[in-house]
């Protein structure tokens, strides 16, 4: 989007600019844009990690979400989704060591739905003729 757009062509890295960033990028990952997500993600952790130190609250949240979005992006590859399994487990253990089982308990499912996940290649990408293909080759019968 426009806004998108304008919030990560800012050369300011306000700590303020932190939370809308990481809500974007929350937004569009559940929309499918995972590009934009982690583009909107990786700068809202950068100005965190400058402007806030590292392992805070929001920084521990910015992580999961920016390595649950990695891992869910079927463009990325085995080095995206283990730097994203990276985030996600660093989360997992500082909502572990700050006692928040509710956190946990949704890392761990997420977890264990995208185990096969993490070690698939990467998708290749869509032909304009995809359309043609059988469910079978489109994965339908895919775990």
């Amino acid at each position: 989007t426009i806004d998108h757009l304008r919030v990560l062509a800012l050369d300011d890295d306000d700590w303020h600019y932190v939370y809308p960033l990481h809500g974007l990028g929350d937004v569009l990952s559940h929309q499918g844009h995972y590009s934009e997500a982690l583009d909107a993600l990786r700068r809202a952790l950068a100005i965190q990690e400058a402007k806030l130190g590292g392992m805070v609250a929001l920084g521990i949240e910015i992580r999961w979400t920016l390595g649950r979005t990695m891992i869910e992006d079927p463009s990325s590859g085995l080095a995206e989704r283990d730097e994203g399994l990276e985030h996600v487990c660093a989360s997992r253990a500082y909502y572990e060591s700050h006692q928040e089982p509710g956190s946990v308990h949704i890392i761990d499912q997420f977890l264990q739905r995208v185990a096969m996940r993490c070690n698939e290649p990467p998708a290749a990408p869509a032909s304009p003729d995809s359309s043609t293909s059988t469910p079978a080759e489109n994965g339908a019968n895919s775990p």
